[in-house]
């Protein structure tokens, strides 16, 4: 038995190094079949009444020698396939290339001696104009094939040797999750049904299946790094389907702006509204913009361009009047609805809320003031009055509950007015911290001019960046909810009526405007109002803080899609594992047992066996660990409702051509390893 065993081993081993270099063996009878395939084919034509002398004849026949040579560079290809993928082994690859190789010497090999052998009588001018040119077309062609199939051997395959593929489970016990193809995600993501384009989503391609990309970390400066990306065709959201909004999670840094905001505002030809904390976006795109017969304001609290009043929506005659007074006073102090606050009605709750009832009784008045220009119907109005000292604001209450057009103004002084001392001077004290931004100059006149008026964006004329800087977004989030409040809600009054068609709001970083209804409310009816949203946020975390827990889930109910791009959070990791499903797998595991007994001085008898298992089990579609470690900046996972997960590319536009050719130069741009193209990060 045991010398059974030991026979049965090498048997095995014999047959795997038989397997291995059995290219070298084939490729002679591949070389020689497709030699006789080719002799029949000339037979045959002879046969068929075609001269020798017949052009089609002459042309077959030159092409013996290289039609030849298919035979051995078929088997080379397919075993370069299979090594390809991981299925075959290195030394069957060379042996294959090694095969082409002594084929294309043997095609020329004959030719070669009988020219070499007129040296030293003839010059090679001489020799060359008797050499047979059909053999050395052939030489060259397969010298060319070889020099491709040593290139590929050198490369690395799709899947690391050694590694095996997952054999999925024919059963559904644990799931079936499966990557949405990416001919499916073309057409779910095609924009040329739609006249004023769309969103970006990404390019319809794998980077995980791209041999250019795998396993090579993604260098914006690099161009070697890139593969595919900047070639594969755009995925576009046309906004035809769901709420039309869209959700991106991306870390700081991992090309967010440059993926979606920049690829959508040189393909979506409609009015635009664009949150910028980092001013890069509009000296940017601004040519492009112009040249599709928009016109680009920049608002700016800087330079102080692109001043509106954001009160000139408010009609004074709407019997929704008060309630949209309430929003901009929400905006101005802003909001903490129950599910996004700490604390419970405590005292200091008190306060903030009387002051609130302060700031709306001033701007309701101003708002109904019919001796009032319009265009004294500003926050540069109310920031006058909000610097009344406190019996100045005693007085203007009195005269508010006696004289007021607006009867919530003359509720709400009625209940402030005679508030006790130690009572009023708190309120006051809360009102005057909420809204102590205005008495900022700058940002009051930013939010009171006339550059332009929020009909603007409604008749679709115009595209808005809003440049505040992330200094101030942070100190003052509500100079930034003033304003995408009040471009949000025109837009809402226009009931649908939007002659340049659906605005787009393209909002970066905008977590730190904190919760704002009137922004839930584009959420739930911007179909129907013709707002779409594209919201970009680091993680879920950042949308879980602004909104809750509920909030949340909501958000992502209404959202048409979302994307998820540079994960490095365990914890969003955790949670686009768990979005991207499970399926079943068939594990293999294998044992072999051997044994032998015997006495003294006895033979004795060896035993041998192997026993092979087969189950199944449950595999996450992406596990923590790949999307973590395996993932590239430019790779991302994009979620559509009813839809299977999609893996594909990011739009980064400075790798498309037809896009660097309409962006200006970028100040944050690093400098490219080989040209001074731009980069963003």
């Amino acid at each position: 038995m045991l010398l059974n065993t030991i026979v049965h081993d090498l048997y095995r081993t014999a047959l795997r190094l038989v397997v291995a270099i059995a290219p070298l063996v084939i490729w002679y009878p591949a070389w020689g079949m497709a030699d006789d395939l080719w002799r029949s084919l000339l037979i045959s034509m002879q046969e068929s009444g075609i001269a020798p002398g017949a052009a089609s004849y002459r042309l077959a026949y030159a092409a013996w020698p290289t039609a030849a040579l298919f035979g051995p560079a078929l088997v080379m290809a397919l075993i370069l396939g299979l090594r390809r993928f991981g299925a075959a082994l290195p030394m069957t690859a060379i042996a294959a290339v090694t095969g082409m190789a002594a084929a294309t010497l043997l095609t020329g090999w004959h030719e070669g001696a009988r020219l070499l052998g007129l040296r030293p009588a003839y010059s090679w001018i001489n020799i060359l104009r008797v050499a047979n040119f059909n053999i050395g077309f052939a030489s060259a062609l397969g010298f060319l094939a070889t020099c491709i199939g040593i290139r590929v051997l050198r490369g690395q395959p799709l899947r690391a040797h050694g590694v095996k593929p997952l054999q999925r489970a024919k059963t559904d016990t644990f799931g079936h999750a499966a990557w949405m193809p990416v001919k499916e995600a073309s057409v779910l993501f095609d924009a040329s049904r739609e006249q004023l384009g769309g969103v970006v989503v990404g390019e319809a391609y794998r980077v995980d299946q791209d041999p250019g990309a795998v396993r090579r970390a993604f260098d914006p400066r690099n161009r070697a790094t890139w593969g595919k990306g900047g070639k594969a065709p755009l995925l576009v959201f046309d906004l035809g389907w769901g709420g039309t909004h869209g959700l991106v999670f991306a870390g700081s840094g991992s090309y967010k702006t440059v993926s979606t905001c920049v690829p959508t505002l040189l393909t979506y030809r409609g009015p635009t509204v664009t949150l910028d904390p980092s001013s890069e976006l509009a000296p940017m795109l601004t040519p492009a913009r112009t040249a599709m017969g928009r016109r680009v304001i920049s608002i700016d609290p800087a330079s102080r361009e692109g001043s509106f009043n954001a009160l000139d929506w408010l009609d004074p005659s709407s019997a929704l009047i008060h309630g949209d007074v309430r929003a901009v006073v929400d905006w101005i102090c802003g909001e903490k609805p129950a599910a996004t606050s700490s604390s419970q009605n405590t005292g200091k709750a008190f306060f903030e809320g009387r002051g609130k009832a302060m700031v709306e009784a001033l701007l309701s008045d101003i708002v109904l003031d019919p001796e009032l220009q319009p265009g004294k119907r500003n926050l540069v109005t109310l920031a006058a009055r909000l610097a009344l000292p406190e019996d100045g604001m005693r007085e203007e209450l009195d005269r508010i509950h006696e004289h007021s057009q607006s009867p919530r103004a003359r509720h709400l002084a009625g209940q402030l007015m005679q508030l006790v001392a130690e009572t009023f001077s708190g309120v006051y004290g809360s009102m005057s911290e909420q809204t102590e931004w205005l008495a900022n100059p700058g940002y009051a006149a930013l939010v009171s001019g006339s550059s332009f008026t929020t009909a603007d964006l409604v008749a679709g004329d115009i595209d808005l960046f809003i440049n505040i800087p992330m200094k101030v977004l942070e100190a003052t989030p509500a100079l930034a909810r003033v304003v995408v409040g009040a471009l949000l809600n025109a837009v809402y009054e226009a009931d649908g009526h939007l002659p340049g068609g659906r605005v787009v709001f393209l909002l970066d970083e905008v977590a730190r405007l904190g919760f704002m209804s009137s922004l839930a409310r584009a959420r739930d009816a911007g179909r129907k109002y013709g707002i779409t949203l594209v919201m970009l946020y680091q993680s879920e975390g950042q949308l879980r803080e602004q909104w809750g827990e509920g909030g949340k889930a909501s958000w992502f109910e209404s959202a048409s899609w979302r994307a998820y791009a540079a994960i490095g959070s365990l914890e969003q990791a955790r949670a686009v594992s768990e979005a991207c499903g499970e399926h079943g797998v068939i594990l293999s595991s294998q044992s072999t047992n051997r044994g032998n007994s015997a006495r003294l001085l006895e033979t004795g008898t060896a035993t041998s066996g192997v026993s092979k298992q087969l189950s199944e089990r449950g595999r996450r579609l992406a596990t923590v660990s790949e999307i973590l470690a395996d993932t590239r900046a430019d790779e991302q996972f994009v979620f559509v409702h009813g839809r299977k997960p999609l893996r594909c590319g990011r739009a980064i536009y400075f790798r498309r051509p037809e896009m660097v050719s309409l962006v200006a130069a970028n100040r944050f741009a690093p400098r490219s390893k080989s040209s001074s193209s731009t980069r963003t990060s």
